[in-house]
């Protein structure tokens, strides 16, 4: 079946939008990805800060498909590698005890008062 050319044109038109918009992704994750190196170079204090913002990009990115994701991976795997062996690491907050333990106790206890 011959496509109308209406419908390469705008296949067209969109092709070139895709193309742009994928451009300023990959563009903005190369900015983020080269100040998160910098920052680990420099030793500096906020570089788990700017490790966390290329590693959201580059998710965010293979998402989108501008990447795959497997080099997203890579990528942040090798950025939180470097991070670590620097030692400028922000440790993460522990997470607290849940409730789930003292919410089962309580339902025995009920079930207990219950059967009496």
């Amino acid at each position: 079946m011959v496509k109308p050319i209406g419908a390469l044109n705008k296949r067209a038109r969109q092709a070139l939008e895709r193309r742009d918009l994928n451009r300023q992704h990959r563009s903005k994750l190369r900015s983020a990805l080269r100040k998160a190196q910098e920052a680990i170079d420099s030793k500096s204090d906020s570089s788990s800060d700017f490790v966390r913002e290329a590693v959201s990009l580059a998710a965010h990115s293979a998402s989108k498909g501008v990447i795959h994701r497997n080099k997203a991976s890579r990528i942040s795997s090798r950025l939180m590698k470097k991070l670590n062996l620097s030692g400028l690491a922000k440790p993460t907050a522990k997470k607290k005890a849940t409730k789930a333990k003292a919410t089962k106790a309580k339902a025995t206890k009920a079930k207990a008062t219950k059967a009496k």
